[in-house]
């Protein structure tokens, strides 16, 4: 399985294979592109990388990651007196102009009981992933987004179906994005910029108030100390790029407070200490390549 996660300027990849139902790292790695688009022959320089190129377990499958800023991701609660169809429908109409959604495929996932969070991408874009992946002779299995991606390799895991409350944590470049998940379902997805001005609320889908809340109690703590971050009980960072600056905020004042996600440390062929568990964690927004142990092939 060969995984990809699509940034503005750059690429970043992770190999992996099933053995004895163990999920093991082949290759992982950033390419930069540059102001060029995402294409196959980005795919290609992936399937050339050395240990990708002579593996025992060649990939025929690919997921792909996406930023949320290349959908329109919606969160509602239906109402009891209304039906789910219906509700979404008038949903829809407030989201799109006239024929404007025939233009996106869209899917709705159910949180809890007509709580539902809804993903709208266009038809465009998603036939063009499924087109470059064809064209390199790799099926594409996923297409999903990489902040939901690394909440799956929390809960599934780094044990965060356990906890009443949690916070996912992507860090950026200048913006990051923060997922709050409460009594098993996600509240609240939301960006905030993160500057030496301080934080603030960029936008989110979900609760206001918990995104409020969030964004101000961490201009508050974030530089002196996230034990008192108290919306959540537990905290998993990343960063969502190789070279930034996570390692500010997982200081000796915050570190206690924060669980590091990195699925490398789920692989069973990596040597724990042999890995820069903070530079590499950017592959915790590939984490649905574990769902390949659910299934068979490569």
């Amino acid at each position: 399985m060969i995984a990809l996660s699509i940034k503005k300027d750059s690429l970043n990849y992770l190999s992996v294979y099933k053995k004895s139902n163990q999920l093991n790292s082949e290759a992982y790695g950033t390419i930069k592109f540059g102001k060029n688009e995402f294409g196959s022959p980005l795919i290609q320089k992936v399937k050339k990388i050395k240990e990708i190129r002579k593996s025992k377990f060649p990939s025929k499958r690919c997921m792909i990651f996406l930023e949320s800023s290349e959908v329109v991701l919606n969160k509602f609660r239906c109402p009891s007196e209304m039906s789910s169809e219906e509700y979404l429908g008038w949903s829809n109409q407030l989201i799109f102009e006239d024929g404007d959604l025939n233009d996106y495929s869209d899917y709705h996932y159910e949180l809890s009981e007509k709580s539902f969070l809804s993903i709208y991408i266009k038809k465009q874009k998603q036939s063009k992933y499924y087109t470059v992946c064809s064209d390199s002779d790799l099926k594409l299995k996923s297409l999903s987004l990489g902040i939901l991606s690394a909440d799956y390799l929390a809960r599934e895991s780094f044990d965060a179906k356990g906890e009443k409350s949690y916070m996912v944590w992507g860090v950026g470049k200048g913006q990051d994005e923060i997922l709050i998940s409460q009594n098993g379902e996600i509240e609240c997805i939301m960006n905030i910029s993160r500057t030496s001005g301080g934080i603030s609320l960029l936008n989110f889908i979900g609760s206001k108030k918990i995104a409020e809340n969030t964004a101000s109690l961490l201009k508050e703590k974030i530089d002196k100390d996230l034990k008192d971050f108290d919306i959540v009980d537990k905290i998993y960072m990343y960063q969502k790029s190789s070279g930034l600056d996570m390692k500010k905020i997982c200081n000796k004042h915050n570190k206690s407070s924060i669980l590091i996600l990195n699925p490398l440390l789920k692989m069973g062929n990596i040597k724990h200490n042999k890995i820069n568990l903070i530079e590499s964690s950017y592959l915790s927004e590939m984490g649905y390549v574990f769902k390949a142990l659910e299934s068979n092939g490569s």
